[in-house]
């Protein structure tokens, strides 16, 4: 074995990929449009991303939100009927995408925190379409016509059109919980208890088995809850398209070739002023907070399901991308993985999977099991217990070898290649610079066991924690 060529730590790239942009403010009628501009070989393709804040969204109507980017698209708009929609669509774009984002902060737990997070919500649409000017110089115009149709002009009328959506909706949840039941105890167990974060929460109840259980009861209804729906909807989507707090923020994100970059500019200041986006904006309004349903949530909790099988997931609260100690939390994901609860969780408990993982820009370290035998639950609730004990004292069990092994597994991951749609994005989306994220990178190389022994003690070892 010693003759085979062996991968190492030192093998590393000291310096991560980077990928700069170009930021311009298109100033029209006395405000600003924020446009991060990333000049690229895309082969003629334009990535186009759009999102904007919605900080003063009644409260009451957030949990509608999955829906509300469900239905656009998926509806009749005030110029083309949804068959007609669909074959514009086709024709100028690989589709157009609306979601409900909920952003972070490189610098705080709290998507409050700062200025460059604030709000706990953000509305997106994006697409990609060919944008050579050469093929059809008004092509562009098209695809922004488009996405202005889609977002401003969908028609919130149809109840049957609708029930189909939230029928299709209901459908497609359930069938997510049986394939990826993991995630929705993670996001379940990170919005339990009197810690739990507006960003976590938000989670749960835009994304998670709240999200869901809401849908389901919508499914179940007649006529008039459809009806009530719509009207939630349309309600939705006029404020969406105005923008009258200071508090509110839009942007806009483009990948594409430099030689079409003055066209991008000029259309996301049209579209951006005829949905309302930057128009003069009147005083401050206070931020609305996230809507749980709920005035206390048990620390921990359990959901029948019709399955045989358990997904489970214990969360911990952990730190912020910039603190230093957030990348030895990786670490340590890792190597109790790969050394302790795959083996315990999957090769004696008979789970399909098991492993530990922490998120850097949630800050959240959880451990879970997939498709876990169902009589099992406590042993596995125990392993999860027991591999806190056994990294408290890592530095016992093991060495350089498997800390060098966990440094490469994650940077195959940090180091894969990045389709050229994604370049620039995660400055956009989560405000993490190439400085910052070199930083990052850094922090991983240097680490060494007694840090991985020392985040386990403070973060995990005694840390409240929750489980679903």
């Amino acid at each position: 074995l010693s003759c085979l060529p062996t991968l190492t730590v030192s093998d590393i790239s000291k310096i991560g990929k980077s990928f700069p942009v170009t930021h311009l403010s298109l100033s029209k009628s006395a405000t600003t449009t924020p446009l991060q501009y990333r000049a690229t070989q895309t082969n003629g393709i334009s990535y186009i991303n759009i999102s904007r804040t919605l900080c003063n969204l009644k409260s009451d109507y957030q949990i509608y939100l999955p829906l509300f980017t469900t239905a656009l698209g998926a509806l009749d708009t005030s110029k083309h009927s949804l068959p007609e929609l669909d074959e514009l669509t086709r024709l100028l774009t690989g589709g157009v995408g609306t979601s409900i984002d909920i952003p972070s902060s490189p610098h705080s737990l709290s998507p409050f925190a700062d200025k460059t997070a604030n709000s706990p919500l953000v509305f997106s649409a994006s697409t990609n379409a060919i944008s050579s000017p050469i093929h059809d110089p008004s092509r562009l115009s098209k695809v922004y016509d488009l996405i202005k149709e889609i977002t401003a002009h969908t028609k919130f009328e149809s109840v049957e059109r609708m029930r189909t959506v939230v029928l299709g909706t209901a459908s497609s949840g359930m069938n997510s919980v049986a394939a990826a039941g993991h995630r929705y105890a993670e996001a379940a167990a990170a919005a339990r208890d009197g810690f739990a974060r507006q960003d976590s929460v938000a989670r749960e109840m835009l994304g998670g088995l709240q999200q869901i259980q809401f849908v389901n009861r919508i499914a179940e209804g007649g006529d008039e809850v459809i009806i009530h729906i719509l009207n939630v909807l349309k309600n939705i989507n006029e404020y969406v398209c105005s923008m009258p707090y200071e508090s509110e923020v839009a942007k806009a994100a483009i990948v594409s070739s430099a030689d079409v970059q003055e066209i991008h500019a000029s259309e996301i200041s049209q579209l951006f002023e005829s949905l309302k986006w930057n128009a003069n904006r009147k005083e401050i309004s206070s931020v609305k907070k996230i809507n749980n349903g709920t005035a206390v949530s048990p620390k921990n909790v359990f959901y029948p399901m019709p399955f045989a099988v358990n997904y489970s997931a214990r969360v911990f609260h952990g730190v912020p991308y910039m603190h230093p100690d957030s990348p030895i939390l990786q670490i340590l994901a890792r190597l109790m993985t790969t050394n302790n609860l795959h083996r315990e969780l999957r090769e004696k408990g008979g789970a399909y999977g098991g492993a530990a993982r922490y998120s850097a820009n949630s800050g959240l370290f959880s451990m879970f099991t997939y498709r876990d035998p169902a009589s099992r639950i406590l042993k596995t609730l125990e392993a999860y217990e027991n591999v806190i004990e056994w990294a408290a004292k890592i530095s016992d069990h093991l060495g350089n070898r498997e800390l060098d092994e966990a440094k490469l597994a994650l940077f195959s991951g940090i180091d894969a290649p990045v389709n050229a749609s994604s370049e620039g994005m995660t400055y956009f989306r989560t405000g993490v610079t190439d400085e910052m994220f070199q930083n990052y990178r850094q922090r991983i190389l240097n680490a060494t066991l007694e840090d991985v022994k020392r985040v386990c003690n403070k973060y995990l070892v005694g840390a409240p924690s929750s489980i679903a």
